[in-house]
């Protein structure tokens, strides 16, 4: 073979080499970003969803420990608590219905790696939008007992979810 055959051939070998090796170096480097991107993004939810858990469980500590009228009266126990937030005219109502609703939000965006929380989330919104079944004797004070107490758990179980990692 002459020697111009045998450069021929070496140039287009190491040309070879040099872009497969090129692009799995950059494939890797991907994979690696996507990765980074993930876990950022998950991390931004699980923030978010602490963050908004966290201050509705506070306002939900502050209306059932006051018990305002309207969770009192039995005449209010056949509707749900997101109805007796818009009729009571006071912030903490106003406020716990904003958390809510992003809570309902956060749930379209739930992580995979989540999916036990689904529960929780939509059971608090279950709870906040939904009137009692007839078979169920709950009073209001009860039922927003029973949201605090959903929306704790979710806290709480993020927490978890969060150290194991």
């Amino acid at each position: 073979m002459s020697p111009l055959i045998v450069g021929i051939i070496t140039a287009l070998v190491s040309a070879t080499f040099g872009t497969v090796s090129s692009l799995i170096v950059y494939q890797v480097k991907f994979s690696q970003e996507e990765e980074r991107y993930r876990e950022r993004k998950i991390e931004r939810w699980e923030d978010e969803a602490l963050q908004e858990l966290e201050s509705a469980r506070q306002i939900l500590i502050d209306i059932t420990a006051r018990r305002p009228h309207n969770l009192s009266s039995s005449e209010y126990d056949d509707i749900p608590p997101d109805e007796v937030a818009q009729q009571e005219s006071s912030p903490k109502f106003d406020r716990i219905d904003g958390h809510i609703n992003r809570i309902e939000e956060l749930i379209g965006r739930m992580p995979d790696k989540h999916d036990n929380l689904g529960y929780y989330f939509t059971e608090i919104s279950r709870q906040y939008r939904g009137t009692p079944a007839s078979d169920i004797d709950q009073s209001q004070y009860d039922r927003w007992k029973n949201i605090r107490s959903f929306v704790t758990n979710a806290k709480e179980e993020l927490e978890e979810n969060k150290q194991s990692d």
